[in-house]
């Protein structure tokens, strides 16, 4: 399985989506769907849209997808059903100025194998946006350096950097253990699981370079080699001593559920520690002096918290949403806000985020193509004023995962793999060709330009 083929092909892409659509039930369909005013279940909606396809009912399919994209504006794909929803009625107007947002948002579908345009076809501005669509799958952007670790089934999500010594770190859920990346892709083990200290699947890492601190996410789950009954539904934060490897706290969620699991860890410059739990909306903040864990932030409007991270002066928590986008938290007052940006910048599908001068460095794997971004923000922290692309579509790219910045760099690891496993077994897929992963490196001390007006033709 190749996850970058299987993003170019629209129909595999959205034949996972219909099929999740068609188990929710009928009874949204059968009972007045016209009005879905009020209507916040992404799925229920998605289920209307496939089911009215299949009966021919255009008009309704169109006004579910209009609602879904109201509550899911960062998602390319639903974008794109629309665009279908107006083409089957032939509603020429309406699809191509919904193909053209894809198309200035850098997103790529190939219009040409999905017969359900064929109403658009034979224009010159269907082949102008089928042409830019395309194009925006090209690579573009430069690897400076890449290193391939030699230890083959790491399922590697975590990445940081310690700059005392000048080496990057990794952490591997399979292995539930950090190594020190060395010369040449070679791994030299900083900690590993113990009885003693209760590490378990490695998520994500994170560095503490004055308190000569690791940050360390762990979880139970099957991926993990040593996986045990007892240890269902764990899942914390444990400190290690970022020179001996040496366990010095663990912080551990309070109850004990199978879907607890923090992910993505930050360090703000006050030492505070922030993790994410990526089965339910929640943050959690770690008060390193006070020796306590708390929840810092929760809302049950979220639905995949993933990126994390802090800005210099360590009073916002910015935090990316797999489908609604990138927020911020006032931790002064707790309160969430979005970051406010021109149509034209699509923040969905964010994985990981890093703060970078004066902004946020995102991977995104949710969308395609897989991206790496730089996203400049104003000096309120709550508005883009500036995005561009810095790699797309590299040819190192399986799922794009978790980075680091170190100065002007960062590093990514490039194949995260984690497609080529069954969530349910932790097991790799029959036939799955797993590949040692790759750290590659690159610079993101570029100009980026303001955010494109929205257009519409």
């Amino acid at each position: 399985m190749n996850l970058t083929s299987i993003s170019r092909s629209l129909s595999c892409r959205l034949a996972f989506v219909m099929g999740l659509a068609l188990v929710v039930g009928q009874a949204l369909a059968q009972t007045d769907a016209a009005d879905f005013s009020q209507e916040m279940n992404p799925q229920r909606l998605l289920n209307v849209m496939f089911q009215s396809q299949k009966e021919g009912d255009f008009a309704l399919m169109e006004q579910a997808a209009i609602r879904l994209n109201w509550l899911r504006p960062q998602v390319g794909t639903y974008r794109y059903l629309l665009a279908k929803a107006y083409a089957l009625q032939d509603k020429k107007s309406e699809a191509y100025n919904s193909l053209l947002l894809l198309s200035n948002q850098g997103l790529s579908f190939d219009l040409d194998a999905d017969d359900d345009l064929k109403n658009l076809h034979g224009t010159e501005l269907y082949d102008y946006l089928a042409q830019e669509l395309k194009k925006n799958a090209e690579q573009k952007g430069n690897v400076g350096n890449s290193v391939t670790l030699e230890t083959p089934g790491l399922l590697a999500d975590g990445i940081a950097f310690d700059p005392k010594n000048d080496q990057l770190l990794v952490g591997s859920i399979t292995k539930g253990a950090v190594y020190r990346v060395k010369q040449g892709g070679k791994l030299e083990t900083l900690v590993e699981a113990t009885p003693d200290n209760g590490l378990l699947g490695v998520f994500d890492i994170a560095v503490d370079a004055r308190s000569r601190s690791l940050w360390v996410s762990t979880a139970a789950v099957p991926h993990y080699q040593n996986i045990r009954f007892q240890d269902a539904g764990y899942s914390g934060v444990l400190q290690f001593d970022l020179d001996t490897g040496a366990i010095k706290r663990r912080f551990d969620l309070p109850a004990r559920d199978p879907g607890n699991k923090l992910v993505n860890l930050t360090v703000a410059s006050d030492g505070k520690v922030y993790a994410a739990n990526a089965a339910r909306p929640e943050l959690y903040q770690i008060d390193v002096e006070k020796e306590q864990m708390s929840r810092v932030f929760s809302a049950p409007t979220f639905t995949s918290m993933r990126g994390l991270a802090v800005s210099p002066d360590a009073k916002t928590l910015y935090f990316s949403d797999y489908e609604m986008g990138v927020f911020g938290v006032d931790l002064t007052t707790r309160k969430a806000f979005q970051l406010s940006a021109a149509a034209t910048v699509n923040l969905g599908g964010i994985d990981s985020l890093s703060w970078y001068k004066d902004g946020l460095i995102a991977v995104q794997n949710g969308n395609f193509p897989h991206r790496v971004l730089r996203v400049v923000l104003d000096d309120q922290g709550r508005t883009v004023s500036a995005a561009a692309p810095l790699l797309v579509n590299d040819p190192s790219f399986l799922a794009p995962s978790e980075g680091v910045v170190a100065g002007d760099s960062f590093h990514l690891i490039a194949n995260g793999n984690a497609p080529l496993y069954d969530n349910g077994t932790g097991k790799p897929l029959d036939g799955a060709p797993i590949k040692p992963q790759s750290i590659v490196t690159l610079k993101v001390d570029v100009d980026v330009t303001p955010p494109a007006p929205t257009r519409s033709l």
